[in-house]
């Protein structure tokens, strides 16, 4: 009989632990990074000084609910977005946007339903971007973060506060 009990008690406790880790919520957004062209042994591979070449950083929805962000052309979202390179070595790279003169813009957020995705386009090439240039042509692993401050707009608007960091994906840079 007491073996009957303790299984029972057993198996109780077990369960209780597997609904309680059912029940644990999920950050409201993950982020990746979504190169647009890979090379076998070398990763995804992206270009700093070709125009045409781009890669993506995806938002996905996974609160349960609608949410806001910030468009990255106005103020409020346009620095919302930074990215790591992790070298040989650990040596870590930020590549940040360079800091834009703003003569006039308004708080603009887009609506992100839930389950779904909000993506942004990264082009390097050009001058919206700094820290490429202190990144080697050797293959190293990029991480990109998206992080939204609070701020009085950012109430009115009701977007998104908070930040998530995305895992890191191999790339070479070829500049």
């Amino acid at each position: 009989m007491n073996k009957i009990v303790c299984v029972v008690v057993v198996s109780l406790l077990t369960n209780a632990g597997v609904f309680a880790d059912s029940e644990k919520t999920l950050p409201d957004w993950r982020i990746e990074v979504v190169p647009s062209r890979n090379s076998v042994g070398k990763g995804a591979v992206i270009y700093a000084k070709k125009s045409l070449d781009v890669f993506y950083v995806v938002l996905h929805n996974q609160s349960g609910k609608d949410l806001k962000v910030w468009r990255d052309w106005c103020p409020w979202g346009y620095n919302n977005l930074s990215l790591t390179a992790e070298q040989e070595g650990g040596r870590k790279v930020s590549i940040t946007r360079v800091p834009n003169d703003w003569d006039q813009s308004y708080p603009d957020a887009a609506l992100v339903k839930a389950g779904q995705c909000y993506v942004y386009e990264i082009r390097l090439a050009g001058k919206t971007w700094k820290g490429i240039e202190k990144i080697s042509e050797k293959p190293f692993k990029l991480s990109v973060t998206f992080k939204v401050q609070e701020t009085a707009e950012a109430k009115q608007k009701k977007v998104w506060i908070g930040e998530v960091t995305s895992n890191p994906v191999p790339v070479t840079l070829r500049k």
